[in-house]
């Protein structure tokens, strides 16, 4: 274990690793299909995943070994997907990526002086939570226990068309969907929902629009958009869409977490601290207060998320001002 007991860099480490790994690890997997060489991507990724660590400890190489494992292992995954959608890739083919994954993190690991072990869990579970899986239709599972009753059922029968590659029956209940969020999304119990809640269903909308089904090879057919809905739930709730594009333009700070992963650390912001200002913004401090989020319905952003790396007096300073320098405090 060269890094965890003689010291040294990781980054530098990973990257002799990875070279040796392309050319020595394959096992007939060509160096040049998993072009994890070299890769400045999967070195950034890994060392900002790394980063928070524990440093001085054993544990701090568990930790590493385990960002080694997860960034190797989901970078792997992807490009063995080639731009393919995971719910129409056959489970023979899917398993088998999987493996391969583990190999390549595992390999790697240990060319760098980690625990191989560590690292092919670590990466099992990135993986198959997040590598193989098709990010539109887990934002609709992820929204599906805030729905009412009938858009659930609704829902049910949308995923289960989608999955079978029928873009007919899909359609029809892609309509029926729409239908059925609009009327919900209009009543009061619709309202009453938490801006998390509310947060998730305005992503699961959104996300009906970016399904699509391949009809052969190249062709794929997009289901459509949720028109009604969409209206329904901007007109209720506004911070719906600046939420979405606050996730669509991440900042390269949050580029180690997946795109589920940035949406959660997004929602988990707002269960902290809350301050509306008069100018219209609304601040959030996360619950751990390492993260900041400033909503702004005039930025055509949405507004940004931050890590925040303050101390606890500095933190509140930052938040004073911010309030002085929106307006004051909206009540």
């Amino acid at each position: 274990m060269d890094t965890a007991i003689n010291g040294g860099s990781l980054s530098d480490n990973l990257e002799a690793a990875l070279l040796n790994s392309s050319v020595n690890a394959a096992h007939g997997f060509a160096a040049s299909e998993i072009k994890l060489a070299l890769n400045n991507d999967i070195l950034r990724i890994i060392s900002q995943a790394a980063a928070g660590c524990v440093a001085g400890e054993l544990k701090r190489a568990e930790c590493e070994a385990g960002a080694i494992g997860s960034g190797v292992g989901e970078l792997a995954a992807e490009i063995m997907l080639d731009g393919r959608n995971p719910t129409f890739v056959d489970d023979k083919e899917l398993q088998n990526i999987i493996e391969l994954s583990k190999f390549i993190a595992g390999v790697s690991a240990a060319y760098a002086g980690y625990d191989v072990n560590v690292a092919i869990g670590a990466a099992n579970t990135t993986v198959i939570n997040n590598g193989v899986k098709d990010k539109a239709l887990l934002k609709l599972e992820n929204a599906r226990k805030y729905l009412d009753d009938k858009s659930k059922q609704v829902l049910d029968k949308f995923i289960d068309a989608y999955k079978k590659g029928d873009i007919e029956l899909a359609k029809k209940y892609k309509t029926q969907l729409d239908d059925a969020i609009s009327d919900w999304a209009s009543s009061g119990s619709y309202e009453i929902l938490g801006v998390n809640p509310k947060a998730a269903v305005g992503a699961a909308v959104f996300a009906v629009g970016e399904l699509v089904i391949p009809t052969n090879v190249v062709d794929v057919v997009p289901v459509g958009k949720l028109g009604k809905a969409t209206k329904a739930l901007g007109a209720v709730s506004p911070e719906i869409k600046i939420i979405d594009k606050i996730r669509s333009t991440r900042p390269t700070r949050y580029a180690y977490l997946t795109d589920q992963q940035f949406y959660l650390k997004i929602q988990q912001t707002m269960e902290g601290q809350k301050v509306s200002v008069n100018s219209g913004k609304t601040l959030y401090l996360s619950p751990d207060k390492k993260d900041i989020l400033i909503i702004d319905p005039n930025n055509p952003l949405g507004g940004t998320i931050f890590p925040n790396d303050r101390t606890s007096s500095k933190t509140n300073e930052y938040i004073r001002q911010f309030i002085i320098d929106n307006g004051g405090t909206k009540f």
